[in-house]
């Protein structure tokens, strides 16, 4: 691991670390800073290679003004989640034909209990459609103006993002326990700045997750 002081860019040793504290000083002009906000200079390194020759089914492009990164999803396994996503939209759209056509009784609380099917039978196909065609695009100005895309083709969420002003990067990957009462995987890239965008990457693949996280460290090196 490398690390380079953020202010005269002076690299950094392991004397001048102190990583419990997560504390480090320059030893050229005293500059304290925090280790979590300082970009490791190996990550950087490897971005640019993996740039020049991304993985495969990864599109890169490049020119003088931008780079543009496209990874897409294509998650063999929501394959099979499709068959299971038909089998649960199912019931609840056949209870609404029966409540429409007027066979059932008590539609009122019918809708009432069917409401919790509906929400998880769209979270559930939102996830399917985005394992299977999804994609998380970086547009990388280097002014340090860019845009992170996440979703399907030309649906799902833009965040503009001004790297210059990213305090920290992080990959989260771990159970959180969540107040609906259930352990959820979280596992995704926290980009800390002006706001704060999480790039989920439980439907990507190691490979790309981890291109993914150094494509991000590196518009912030680019953008000092």
């Amino acid at each position: 691991m490398k690390l380079f002081c953020p202010k005269c860019n002076t690299q950094v040793l392991g004397k001048d670390i102190n990583v419990s504290e997560n504390i480090g000083v320059c030893p050229s002009c005293h500059e304290l800073f925090r280790l979590n906000e300082v970009i490791d200079q190996d990550l950087v390194t490897v971005a640019e290679k993996l740039l020049r020759k991304p993985p495969a089914g990864i599109l890169v492009e490049q020119n003088a003004e931008q780079t543009i990164v496209s990874v897409p999803t294509r998650a063999i396994y929501s394959i099979f989640l499709i068959p299971f996503v038909v089998a649960w939209s199912s019931m609840p759209c056949f209870a609404f034909f029966q409540i429409i056509t007027g066979r059932t009784q008590g539609a009122g609380f019918m809708l009432v209990f069917l409401t919790p099917f509906v929400i998880a039978a769209i979270a559930i196909w939102t996830y399917a459609l985005f394992s299977l065609l999804g994609k998380v695009e970086i547009v990388f100005n280097k002014t340090g103006q860019s845009s992170i895309f996440i979703g399907i083709n030309k649906i799902g969420l833009r965040h503009s993002v001004n790297w210059k002003k990213v305090k920290k990067i992080t990959r989260v990957n771990h159970f959180d326990f969540r107040t609906h009462g259930f352990n959820r995987m979280r596992n995704e890239i926290k980009i800390e700045g002006e706001k704060i965008i999480n790039i989920p990457l439980n439907a990507f693949n190691e490979t790309k997750s981890n291109f993914l996280l150094a494509v991000v460290n590196y518009c912030k090196y680019k953008a000092k």
